[in-house]
């Protein structure tokens, strides 16, 4: 009993078609501590998450849940992601990065039900700062430090093994072994960049902002074709998000909506995040929380003659980074043929390998063949350039 107990401390449910979930009774909130609505059903008759779908689009009914729980709840639920396809309910383990059980992490769990909670009611802020504990403590006619010793072995902060194993923090002969074991080539980082993709191919790059503090994100796409030339790009304001990897989904179905409207049958995609390149390409089977999302993009991915999903460095994907980033304080779009002004040194300094940095971008090419025919693709109105000629760009 008490090995289900632990079970269910962990478990949570994943929203398919929400036809598995009891609203009230079952875990299937992240974010939430014990996993559950915290609203009051009172004499509501809904009863399981499908309930609060639209049955024409198969997506929250966002009216509904507004009308039926606290604000709180109606932000968690709505930034939940459902599939435009077919997906049961499962659960998963929610201590796990995985998402999948482990037995430490089953130990992790118990220990934070038992320990963790009381040791936070001790040390939490407001009313719990007032716990007779800390009264008792610094009454004590011991020395300061003493006091202060108790208080950090309470908050757990005193740096012992088992606390700095547990925030991942090496030790010193840690670093010795490093040394020893380590091989020059893989110490040195390689500067990576955007490569072009084959020539019967186009490259989609994507990536999502995520602020941690706000259920809300913004998405960026660009294609390019094997010249480097630009295609196509967008953007989108992402009202109602849960976490990095859900962000990160999304962007890359907004890449895959952009490539099938505009008829493109080859395509790489290129992502920063590893969790989501991982999770498409089907190296483990995925249970985080964007899996309905995933689900929608493997199954888009089907419908290319020939597609690849590849991780790539932030430096190569910094377009699609500023895309998004753009996306907070202007109108989201979408653009074709020719690109928004604001990412035109980026392009430029991929393609062609110029140095930039965040507020000026120089390109100093001296005594060099410059291609000419791509550089007539981003028609810029301060940029020249000549064969056999230095060629300066300053952007501020």
């Amino acid at each position: 009993m008490a090995g289900v107990r632990t079970l269910k401390l962990g478990a949570i449910w994943w929203v398919g078609d929400g036809s598995r979930i009891g609203i009230w009774e079952d875990p299937w909130i992240p974010g939430s501590t014990s996993h559950r609505v915290i609203s009051r059903q009172g004499q509501n008759i809904l009863s399981s998450v499908s309930d609060l779908t639209d049955p024409r689009t198969g997506q929250w009914d966002v009216q509904l849940i507004n009308q039926t729980f606290w604000l709180v709840d109606c932000q968690r639920i709505l930034a939940i992601p459902l599939s435009d396809n077919v997906l049961e309910d499962f659960v998963a383990w929610e201590p796990t990065q995985t998402h999948t059980f482990s037995v430490r992490s089953a130990y992790h769990a118990e220990w934070n039900h038992q320990f963790g909670r009381r040791i936070y009611d001790c040390g939490g802020q407001g009313a719990m700062a007032d716990h007779p504990i800390w009264k008792l403590i610094w009454d004590l006619r011991v020395p300061a430090k003493i006091k202060i010793f108790i208080w950090k072995t309470l908050h757990g902060a005193l740096p012992c093994f088992v606390v700095l194993a547990d925030r991942h923090v090496k030790f010193t002969l840690n670093v010795l072994d490093n040394y020893a074991s380590a091989s020059l080539s893989k110490a040195i980082p390689k500067k990576g960049g955007w490569s072009r993709p084959p020539l019967d191919s186009v490259k989609i790059n994507v990536d999502a902002g995520f602020p941690c503090d706000e259920l809300r994100g913004t998405a960026g796409v660009i294609i390019r074709d094997h010249a480097g030339d630009f295609v196509a790009a967008a953007n989108a304001r992402l009202d109602f998000v849960s976490d990095v990897a859900s962000a990160e989904a999304r962007a890359v179905k907004l890449g895959l909506l952009l490539a099938t409207s505009l008829g493109c049958s080859r395509i790489i995609l290129n992502a920063d995040n590893a969790e989501i390149v991982g999770a498409l390409n089907g190296m483990d089977k995925y249970y985080g929380p964007a899996v309905a999302i995933v689900e929608d993009c493997s199954q888009m991915l089907l419908d290319f003659t020939k597609c690849s999903v590849e991780y790539c460095c932030r430096e190569a994907n910094a377009v699609a980074h500023e895309l998004a980033k753009m996306a907070w304080c202007s109108t989201p779009s979408s653009w074709a043929e020719s690109p928004p002004p604001g990412i035109l040194p980026l392009l430029c300094s991929l393609l062609f390998g110029w140095s930039f940095s965040r507020n000026q971008l120089q390109l100093n090419f001296w005594e060099k063949q410059l291609p000419q025919e791509a550089l007539r693709s981003y028609p810029v109105p301060f940029f020249s350039a000549s064969e056999n000629a230095a060629c300066c760009l300053m952007y501020v």
